[in-house]
C-alpha cells in the first residue's frame, strides 16, 4: 500500500501507529512520509506515543513529526499548559532536527470532549472499537492557553520566548508539512 501511495502522489501518514509500523513505513516509502499527530515516548508513556528509534528514522528519511496536543501525551495528565506543549516541540527539534518537527494539534476544537463523544457519528459503539475514553484520554479539555484554535499566538510566544526564529517558527508552524507535501503530492 505505501508503494502503491509513493506512486500516485498520496502522502503516507503514520500518525495513529505504534512504532514498529512507523518505521517499516519509513523503511518501505521511496518518498518521506508524516506522523502528523502523536505525542513522544521518551517524555511520556502513552498509546499516542513513537519511540526516539522511529522519529529519528522519520526525520533521516526526511519525514515530518507533527506532535500532538493534547495532555495525556504531552506530560501523562490530564492537564497541560502551552509551557508543556512547547516542552515537547523543544525536545523533539533537539531529537530530529528542525526541519522534521510540526504543529501536530489533532483535536484542538471549540467543542468541549463531552460534546465530540455524544455526537451522532461518535456514540459508545465508536469509542469501543477504538478504544477511546474520556477516562484514557483527555483531548483538548485541560489544555491551559490552548483550549480552542485561538490558542496559536500562545505557542508562538513560547517558541519566540524559547529563542527559536522567524524562519525555525514558520517551519514548526506549518512550513515543514508545506515541504512535505510538495516532495510528496508535487
Amino acid at each position: 500500500m505505501v508503494q502503491k501511495r509513493n506512486e500516485i502522489g498520496i502522502l503516507v501518514d503514520a500518525g495513529h501507529c505504534k512504532p514498529q509500523t512507523l518505521i517499516d513505513a519509513v523503511e518501505v516509502s521511496e518518498k518521506p512520509i508524516a506522523c502528523s499527530h502523536a505525542g513522544m515516548a521518551s517524555r511520556v508513556k502513552n498509546p499516542r506515543t513513537q519511540s526516539d528509534e522511529a522519529l529519528k528514522k522519520l526525520g533521516e528519511k526526511g519525514g515530518v513529526f507533527g506532535l500532538v496536543s493534547t495532555p495525556g501525551a504531552l506530560n501523562g495528565t490530564d492537564r497541560c499548559s502551552v509551557v508543556d506543549y512547547v516542552d515537547n516541540i523543544e525536545a523533539a527539534v533537539n531529537l530530529i532536527g528542525i526541519d522534521h518537527v510540526a504543529f501536530g494539534t489533532d483535536l484542538i476544537l471549540a467543542a468541549s470532549l463531552e460534546e465530540i463523544f455524544t455526537a451522532l457519528e461518535w456514540g459508545p459503539a465508536a469509542q469501543q472499537a477504538v478504544g477511546v475514553s474520556e477516562s484514557l484520554w483527555p483531548w483538548s479539555d485541560g489544555h491551559e492557553g490552548m483550549e480552542n484554535n485561538s490558542g496559536y499566538p500562545n505557542l508562538t510566544r513560547g517558541l519566540v520566548a524559547r529563542g527559536f526564529n522567524d524562519q525555525e517558527i514558520g517551519k514548526i508552524m506549518g512550513g515543514n508539512f508545506l515541504r512535505l507535501i510538495e516532495d510528496t503530492i508535487g
